[in-house]
This record gives C-alpha cells, structure tokens and sequence, in this order.
C-alpha cells in the first residue's frame, strides 16, 4: 500500500529495476512518493503489472525518472488513459519492451506514437484497440524491426493489413500471436509464411481465426507452411 511505498521511498533512492506486481492497494500518491525519492534517472526495467489504482499522474513521473528506460510493464493497469500511453511511446524511445497486455480501455488513439519505439524486441498489445495504422506505421519506421516476440491476441480492430505488415517487416520474428481475431484471413497466414519472418517462426497461434480455415483449426496444416513451427497453443 501506500506506507509501504514510503517506507521503500526513505531506503531506496537509486533504484534500476523495480517491479510491484498485482499491488491493487497502492495509488499515485504512494507510487509518487517512492519515485520522487530517485536521485537520477536510473530506471531500466519497471512492472507496475496489475496495479489497479496507479494513472497517468505516475506514468508522467515515471518517464522522467527513466528516460533510457529498456522494459516497461503496463498489464491490467485501468486507470492509465490515452494520455498516459501516448506519453510513453513519445518519451521512452529506448524500450525494448512493452507489455500493454488488456488495456482495452485505451482508445486506438493511444497508439499514434508507437511508431517512435523503433528499438522495441517484444511487444505485447492483448486485447488492445489498436488498429492498422498505428501498427503499420511502426513496422515502416522500424524497418526490418528487432521484434523477436509479438502478441495481438484480442485485437478486434486489425485486419490482414496488420498481419502483411508483420510479413513484410518482421524479419527476427519468432513467438506470434493472432489468437481469437476473427478479421484475419487464410490469405493473411500464408503471406505471413511466405514472409521474412516464416522460415524462423517457432511459435504462432492462430486458433480463433474463423476466416483461415483449415489453418485455424489443423496445425498439421500450419506446420507445412512454417517449417521451424514448434508450438501452436500459446494460451490456456
């Protein structure tokens, strides 16, 4: 909670890595308190994963404590709003990895500066509203991108514009995940095979995919388009 938060404040104040994972009692008032205490903009890796009172008025004080910040971890976190997630695509330049795993309470809007993150490895957007275009403007700035793992499980905006672009860009690309959207296509999975990124994928989940069928539903299928296929079921 937030007394905990200061007491952490009055021991720590050179903190690289910080992680308060599922911490649902802590605010902005404590989260505040314990980066107000940092001497320096040491910040590397930080998971507020599942921090359900903790908004933007962190999220503000936390780019500029980490402004070389390499991992940030957003999960679940319902109080950050379009303005929180804007502010970190438009400052924290040098992520490698982003988790905004069920932030669906970010309109697509959100997502204009993602473009700028063009040193992202991993990036995970489960359940978010992005659409097309923010995702194939990254892809064309990042060009060949250093993605090695990509999760749009539950993206019910994208279509298979998104999925050419991953074909096309995605050249170090091995853990994806297409899960449960019902606007890729059969025609989608196979430019995705036939892509940079198909002779390399070792993980794809396209179970869900209504309009890709028989790849959807046969992985034997999916394994003869994508030769270094290991697993199939990335959710469970």
């Amino acid at each position: 909670d937030d007394e905990g938060l200061q007491a952490l404040a009055q021991r720590c104040s050179g903190l690289r890595h910080l992680s308060l994972y599922w911490n649902v009692k802590a605010t902005d008032a404590g989260f505040g308190k314990l980066l107000r205490a940092q001497k320096g903009a040491n910040f590397h890796t930080v998971s507020f994963s599942g921090c359900k009172n903790l908004g933007n008025e962190t999220v503000q004080r936390l780019v500029g404590r980490g402004p070389n910040m390499e991992i940030l971890d957003l999960t679940r976190c319902p109080r950050v709003s379009d303005s929180g997630a804007l502010l970190v695509c438009e400052c924290l330049d040098r992520l490698r990895v982003l988790r905004l795993y069920a932030m669906a309470q970010l309109s697509p809007a959100a997502f204009a500066n993602l473009k700028r993150l063009v040193r992202l490895e991993e990036l995970d957007l489960c359940g978010c509203r992005v659409q097309d275009g923010a995702l194939t403007d990254f892809f064309a700035a990042a060009a060949p991108t250093k993605l090695h793992t990509l999760n749009i499980t539950w993206c019910p905006e994208l279509t298979d514009a998104a999925v050419l672009a991953v074909a096309s860009s995605c050249p170090a690309l091995g853990w994806l995940s297409l899960f449960g959207n019902m606007n890729f296509t059969k025609a989608a999975v196979e430019a995705l095979a036939a892509g940079s990124c198909g002779p390399v994928l070792h993980s794809l989940d396209v179970r869900g995919l209504t309009k890709a069928v028989p790849y959807s539903l046969d992985p034997e299928a999916l394994r003869k388009l994508f030769p270094a296929l290991v697993s199939v079921e990335l959710h469970h």
